[in-house]
């Protein structure tokens, strides 16, 4: 285990499915660079067309899987969202309740931050002293995003704040336009806001024992109503059918199959003669090819979030 590098041991135990999709995306381009360079140009009219045809039904049944996926990700959605739907005005109600420990927990980040004691741009540090992906300008956005929505009235002051700390005018946009205020409309970005915003490990460092207490008593009954998972579900099912990923495999299939039916039917001995005919059976073999890749990028996509 000594000559494995770490990283790639940890690939290999944690991410095992991200070894497998490398691996076949690596063979996929080793048949690609085959098939165009050593098979294609030596292909007859009968086994181009039947390869057309082969073409157009594994596409066909990778169209009707990706339709499928699209279906259960938008019933996926609707569920969850529903879920945080129906939680809404409780927790709205509970974090009214309990405002005046928000904003202590948003004075203690001004007071680190204006210190100097925490940066913006720093990542926060597990009590192991290993990095987490949250830098204290994530919590900064998030807390100060949730307080102002439920205290709309602090937006003057928040300005003044910005200034003080250099706040870019997208951040100040983030806050004041889009997550302080869209909550009031979308439950899951507010339950997202609180997760994001009372962070644990902020929490348990930097405030005090009354505090993080009260975030593991909420957070615990999210775990409990299932509205951790309702969270979850909802981010993961709307960030896949956003994917550019999924937009772009659904045009190349959808491309590459009219294609090939297109070539199946037009495979003529005169065509076949013709300067097209090899630009459209490369462009085709290619389209083919890149909807494979894509489907590839598109389930790592999906497993990555689970």
């Amino acid at each position: 285990m000594k000559f494995i590098p770490e990283s790639l041991y940890l690939l290999v135990k944690f991410k095992p499915y991200k070894i497998a999709i490398l691996f076949a995306a690596i063979i996929l381009i080793l048949i690609y660079v085959i098939c165009f360079f050593f098979i294609l140009p030596f292909s007859d009219t009968s086994a181009i067309q039947i390869g057309y045809s082969i073409i157009a039904q594994i596409l066909g049944v990778l169209l009707g899987a990706l339709v499928v996926l699209i279906i259960l990700l938008i019933d996926q959605k609707q569920q969850s969202e529903k879920h945080l739907i129906s939680e809404y005005y409780y927790y709205k109600n509970k974090m009214l309740q309990n405002i005046e420990l928000i904003e202590n927990v948003k004075k203690e980040l001004y007071r680190y931050l204006k210190s100097g004691n925490i940066k913006m741009e720093e990542h926060l540090v597990f009590p192991d002293r290993e990095y987490s992906k949250k830098k204290f300008k994530d919590i900064y956005i998030n807390l100060t995003s949730l307080l102002l929505f439920l205290k709309p009235e602090i937006s003057d002051e928040l300005i003044k704040e910005f200034k003080e700390f250099n706040i870019s005018e997208d951040v100040q946009d983030e806050i004041l336009y889009v997550k302080g205020l869209l909550p009031e409309y979308e439950s899951p970005i507010f339950f997202k806001l609180i997760e994001d915003g009372l962070d644990i490990t902020f929490l348990s460092l930097y405030c005090s024992n009354e505090i993080s207490d009260f975030a593991i008593k909420f957070f615990q009954e999210f775990s409990q109503k299932g509205i951790s998972d309702s969270i979850k579900i909802y981010e993961s099912s709307n960030n896949t059918l956003k994917s550019k990923i999924l937009a772009v495999d659904l045009f190349l299939i959808i491309v590459a199959i009219s294609g090939s039916v297109f070539s199946i039917f037009g495979l003529t001995t005169q065509f076949t003669k013709l300067p097209l005919f090899k630009y459209s059976l490369y462009s085709i073999i290619t389209l083919f090819f890149l909807s494979l890749f894509f489907s590839l990028l598109l389930m790592e996509k999906i497993l990555r979030r689970k």
